[in-house]
């Protein structure tokens, strides 16, 4: 039951699959400025192992705009 549970999790949370729930490109990024710095870096590590680069550069302009605004 709980292996049953961490390989959907995964399977939910993996970038490629991950990206369909959002509506577009603008509900993701809004959904990037939930995050941190640090979250953002992390999440981008990832989508760049799924080759979703146009989904990095969302990750990495936001990440740039939260740095911004902290200064």
């Amino acid at each position: 039951m709980i292996e049953q549970l961490d390989h959907e999790y995964s399977e939910l949370i993996r970038p490629d699959n991950f990206i369909n729930h959002f509506k577009d490109m603008q509900e993701f990024r809004e959904w990037c400025y939930l995050g941190t710095i640090e979250d953002l870096d992390c999440a981008r590590k990832e989508f760049e192992k799924y080759e979703l680069y146009e989904y990095c550069s969302i990750i990495k302009s936001v990440a740039e705009s939260i740095a911004n605004l902290e200064f």
